[in-house]
């Protein structure tokens, strides 16, 4: 709403839900990009939330029904206080996987980007990528214009990102090289911005 991208408070109440329930990447952040454009609204906003709720339910209840199962193999351990406690593997998540990333790029002498993404499937790194889709888009917009209008859009986008880290500069600085969004050439930018 801030952007003018959208005046409708419901849609933007719907997109607030699904982004809420951890789930805006990236089917969340196309959407919203669509919404922006005029290319989609309230129906839209209105499925993807029922939608998220269906899988955040249904990722409940397997959470539930595993941790029935792990207490009837015995696999409670006790601690030392007595009470149980449930060995949990880290779940994943784009924001933490950027989180990650981004530590490691800011470290002089880090691996070359390839090897730092290596660890994440194809659909992850689309994921991570697309946390920042709405700068790229932003970016791929920008350029479009006359040089006047490009100073101008270049002035609009600093004066309202004025906190932007590199990364979100990254992916604008891609959508406006109209090169493809992929976390490689997205953590290559941040590298460059991080390092000259």
């Amino acid at each position: 709403m801030e952007r003018e991208g959208c005046e409708d408070l419901e849609t933007v109440l719907c997109m607030h839900q699904v982004e809420k329930a951890g789930k805006c990447h990236p089917r969340g952040m196309d959407l919203a990009g669509r919404i922006s454009e005029g290319k989609a609204g309230r129906a839209e906003a209105r499925e993807l939330l029922a939608a998220v709720k269906e899988e955040v339910a249904a990722e409940a209840a397997d959470k539930k029904a595993a941790k029935k199962k792990a207490a009837e193999q015995g696999a409670l351990e006790l601690d030392g206080s007595g009470s149980s406690q449930e060995k949990e593997a880290p779940v994943w998540s784009a924001d933490r996987a950027i989180r990650e990333l981004n530590m490691a790029l800011e470290e002089e002498g880090h691996a070359p980007v390839a090897e730092l993404i290596a660890g994440l499937t194809k659909v992850q790194q689309l994921e991570v990528a697309n946390i920042h889709k709405a700068d790229w888009n932003a970016g791929k917009v920008f350029c479009k214009g006359t040089d006047v209008q490009k100073l101008r859009g270049l002035h609009k986008h600093i004066e309202q990102n004025y906190s932007a880290d590199e990364w979100q500069s990254a992916a604008f600085i891609l959508g406006c090289s109209n090169i493809k969004l992929t976390l490689a050439d997205l953590a290559g930018e941040v590298h460059q911005l991080m390092h000259g």
